[in-house]
C-alpha cells in the first residue's frame, strides 16, 4: 500500500547523503501543508543534482527534487494506487514492485524483498533443475526512460497517443507530475527517490506482463532493472534474449549488451571474496584490512573494501592497534574518499588517537583532488568529516568550498562555519558569498528562483539564518520566504538538515566499547538484542552490493 507519510519520510531524499539530510519533519506534516497549498497548477522546478560515485571509472547523477513538486507526484500515485496494483500484481516476477504485504521496514513502500539476504533467497528457489542461467540489465534506465511511455505502459501505445492532452488519463497525469520534477524533460526520470522507483516498476511491471505472455519456457525474477534468468535449454538462450530486447524495446529501453553473462550449472550466488574475508574476520584487524585491499586488487571491486570497513566500524581500537591500522586507513581515504561514510564513524570512535594534522593533510588533499574533478559526492562527505569530527577549516579552503557550485557541501560548510561568524575573515567570506548568490540566483522572481536548483541551499540558509551577518536588511538572506510554499514549511518550522545531528553513542554493556553509530544502525542493533541473536552471515552480507551484480544506487 503507497502511503503519502512514508513516501515523503523514506526515499526522499537519496541514501548517498550524510544522515543529517532527511525529510523527517517535512512527513510530520505533509497532510496539512496538503491541505493548506493548491495543486492545481503546480509550475515546474530543476532538482538539485549531485554527482556521484558509481564505478572507480564512472559516474552517476542524483537528484533531490523540489519538495513541492515531489508531493505533487506523490500525492498522483497515492490517490491512483488501485490502478496501479492492478498493473504490479499482473506478474509475480519483480521483487522490487510495491506489494500490499505489511511491514514495518523504513522504507517508502512494501516490496516482496527488503534486504539482499532475501533477493539471495529468492533467486536460489530458481536454480531446480536449471541448467543455464542468464543475466540482463538495461542500459541508463533511468535516465533512458521516456516518461510518455508510462501512459504506454497503462493505457497501451494506441490510446496514448491518440490522447496526449487528455490529462483525465491517469498515464498522462503520472507523465506530466514527473515532468515537473525535472524542467519539464521527457528524457530520463531522477535518480535516488521512492517517485521515481515506483514509476520504472510501472514500465517493468508492463514489460514482465507482455513476456509472460510470450510463455517462454524460463524461471525468471527481476530486481529493478536487472534480471536472474534460467532455462533448461541452452538452445533457447539467444532466443530469451532477443524476446526481452523486443520488449523492451517497445517502451525505448535498450538491453546493456555489454552486461549480458550466460552461467552454468551447478549454480553458485555471490563472489568467492566474500567467504575469504569471513575466514579473516575473526582475525587481527591489520590483517583483514590488508586482506581487504589484496581481494580489491585481484577483483577490482570496491565492495570489498566496504565491506571490511563496515565489520569495523564500530570498533574501538587500543593505542598499538591504531597506530598498526591508521596508515591504512589513511591510505584508504585519500585513494577512495568515497569510502568515508564509514571512515568518518571509525574515526570518531577512536578520535583520542588520530594524528589530527596529518588527517587534515589528508583532507585537503582530496579537496583538492576532488574539487578539480568535479567529484560531488566525495567533497560532500569530507566536508561532513570535518564537522562530525570537529575538524577547523583553513581560510583557504573555506573560499575553494564557497565558490565550487556544491550546494550539499555548501550546507554543511555553513553550518560549521555558524559557529565563527564573529571572526573577522569569515564574516567578510560570507557577506561576499551571500551578495553573489543573491545577484546570480536570486535578482528577479523569488518564487521562480525557489523552483531553480538552489532551493535546498537557499531555504536553508534563510532557516538557520547562516548569512545573516547583522541587523541590516541587506546583511540577511530571507529570499526563501517570498516563495508561498516555502514560506509556509518555514511557519511549521520544518528542515530538512539537521544541524545538530550527532551520531548515537552506545554504552559498554551494550556493545564491548563505547562506540558511535548512525540512527539506524542503533535501531538495528536494540532489535538484534531483543531477538537474543547475534547478526547471521547472511545479513552481514546485506551490505555487499556486488554480491549478487546488483548495483544499489540503482535502487
Amino acid at each position: 500500500m503507497l502511503d503519502i507519510k512514508k513516501l515523503i519520510k523514506y526515499e526522499y531524499i537519496p541514501n548517498e547523503l550524510p544522515p543529517s539530510f532527511n525529510s523527517d519533519l517535512l512527513s510530520e506534516h505533509i497532510e496539512k501543508i496538503i491541505e493548506k497549498l493548491n495543486y492545481e497548477k503546480v509550475k515546474p522546478s530543476k532538482p538539485l543534482i549531485f554527482n556521484g560515485f558509481k564505478t572507480v571509472s564512472s559516474r552517476r547523477r542524483f537528484a533531490i527534487p523540489n519538495p513541492h513538486q515531489y508531493i505533487n507526484a506523490a500525492k498522483t500515485l497515492v490517490e491512483n494506487q488501485t490502478e496501479l496494483f492492478e498493473i504490479f500484481n499482473k506478474t509475480s516476477n519483480s521483487l522490487t514492485a510495491p506489494s500490499n504485504q505489511s511491514t514495518s521496514y523504513a522504507k517508502a513502500y512494501d516490496r516482496k524483498v527488503t534486504n539482499f539476504s532475501e533477493v539471495k533467497k529468492e533467486v536460489k528457489k530458481l536454480y531446480k533443475d536449471n541448467l543455464f542461467g542468464l543475466k540482463l540489465d538495461i542500459q541508463f534506465f533511468f535516465d533512458s526512460i521516456y516518461t510518455h511511455s508510462i501512459s504506454w505502459a497503462i493505457h497501451g501505445k494506441k490510446l496514448s497517443k491518440s490522447n496526449t492532452k487528455n490529462f483525465e488519463l491517469l498515464g498522462n497525469k503520472i507523465d506530466a507530475s514527473i515532468q515537473l520534477l525535472n524542467d519539464l524533460q521527457t528524457n530520463g526520470i531522477l535518480v535516488g527517490n521512492a517517485v521515481s522507483r515506483i514509476v520504472s516498476e510501472i514500465l517493468l511491471c508492463s514489460v514482465d506482463y507482455e513476456i509472460k505472455k510470450r510463455d517462454i519456457k524460463i524461471d525468471y525474477l527481476r530486481y529493478v532493472d536487472d534480471y536472474f534468468i534460467f532455462t533448461k535449454d541452452r538452445a533457447q538462450i539467444e532466443s530469451i534474449i532477443s524476446i526481452f530486447r523486443e520488449e523492451l524495446d517497445k517502451y525505448e529501453l535498450v538491453l546493456n549488451e555489454n552486461k549480458i553473462e550466460i552461467i552454468e550449472s551447478p549454480f553458485v550466488y555471490g563472489k568467492s571474496w566474500v567467504e575469504e574475508i569471513k575466514i579473516y574476520s575473526s582475525i587481527n584487524i591489520e590483517k583483514l584490512l590488508e586482506k581487504s585491499i589484496i581481494e580489491y586488487h585481484k577483483y577490482k571491486d570496491i565492495s570489498i573494501i566496504k565491506y571490511v570497513l563496515k565489520i569495523i566500524r564500530t570498533n574501538t581500537f587500543t593505542k598499538d592497534e591504531w597506530d598498526s591500522i591508521e596508515p591504512i586507513l589513511f591510505n584508504l581515504l585519500i585513494k577512495f574518499p568515497i569510502l568515508t561514510k564509514n571512515l568518518v564513524i571509525i574515526l570518531k570512535n577512536n578520535f583520542s588517537f588520530v594524528r589530527k594534522t596529518q588527517l587534515k593533510r589528508i583532507l585537503y588533499s582530496v579537496i583538492d583532488i576532488h574539487l578539480h574533478l568535479r567529484s560531488d559526492e566525495e567533497i560532500i562527505w569530507i566536508i561532513w568529516m570535518f564537522k562530525s569530527l570537529g575538524l577547523s577549516m583553513s581560510i583557504g579552503y573555506i573560499k575553494k568550498i564557497l565558490r565550487s557550485e556544491n550546494w550539499i557541501a555548501i550546507i554543511i560548510l555553513l553550518d560549521i562555519l555558524s559557529e565563527r561568524k564573529n571572526e573577522i575573515g569569515i564574516k567578510r567570506e560570507l557577506s561576499k558569498f551571500r551578495e553573489k548568490f543573491k545577484e546570480e540566483y536570486f535578482a528577479g522572481n523569488a518564487e521562480e528562483n525557489m523552483n531553480s536548483e538552489v532551493w535546498l541551499l537557499a531555504y536553508e540558509i534563510d532557516f538557520h539564518k547562516w548569512l545573516n551577518t547583522g541587523g541590516n536588511k541587506n546583511e540577511q538572506f530571507v529570499e526563501a520566504r517570498k516563495s508561498p510554499f516555502f514560506k509556509e514549511l518555514k511557519s511549521k518550522n520544518i528542515s530538512f538538515y539537521d544541524s545538530n545531528y550527532q551520531y548515537e553513542l552506545i554504552s559498554q554493556g551494550i556493545l564491548q566499547n563505547n562506540t558511535y553509530v548512525t540512527r539506524k544502525e542503533l535501531i538495528n542493533i536494540l532489535n538484534e538484542l531483543e531477538k537474543d541473536q547475534e547478526l547471521t552471515d547472511e545479513e552481514i552480507e546485506e551490505i555487499i552490493i556486488s554480491s549478487i551484480d546488483i548495483d544499489e544506487n540503482d535502487y
